[in-house]
């Protein structure tokens, strides 16, 4: 009797032992794709500025994203936010380019910390202004699956101008 108790417990430690390295090996692998998909989201942000496409940069955010630019208030919403960037997008031919530092996903919320250089050039044919600065993004996962960025906050360094 002890000894089928003893080769009862190997199975069951066995089987616990796989299902656990299973289940870590695919977590892994999930968060690796997770991962990709928010870098996606911000070459998609750096293409839908350098081709002035509005509907592409706002895809990137969910419908109710708050985004807290410095010394202005914040936009909540998608649709507080369309105005900004079409205005923008009007008046500046723009390039952007980040470097992600960090991206961290936790269930159905990620973040990623990052720096960027954005560079605005009137349309107008004047000076480009190159501006550096750093960004927090919190993203949120959507019912297919896809990351949106839910809360984004950024500032500029203290000397925010290229030279």
């Amino acid at each position: 009797m002890r000894k089928s108790n003893w080769l009862l417990s190997k199975i069951i430690l066995a089987t616990t032992l796989a299902m656990f390295f299973s289940i870590i090996s695919c977590q892994k692998q999930d968060t690796e794709a997770d991962i990709a998909a928010i870098n996606d989201l911000y070459n998609q942000s750096t293409l839908a500025c350098s081709t002035g496409d509005v509907g592409l940069y706002l895809s990137s955010f969910t419908e109710d994203a708050v985004v807290m630019p410095p010394g202005f208030p914040a936009a909540n919403g998608k649709e507080e936010l369309r105005p900004i960037i079409e205005g923008l997008f009007d008046l500046f031919d723009l390039e952007l380019l980040y470097t992600v530092d960090e991206i961290g996903v936790h269930g159905d919320r990620a973040f990623a910390s990052s720096s960027f250089q954005y560079s605005m050039t009137p349309k107008e044919d004047e000076e480009t202004t190159t501006i550096a600065g750093k960004e927090l993004d919190i993203f949120k996962r959507q019912a297919d699956g896809s990351w949106k960025i839910y809360i984004q906050c950024y500032n500029f360094d203290a000397q925010h101008k290229v030279e």
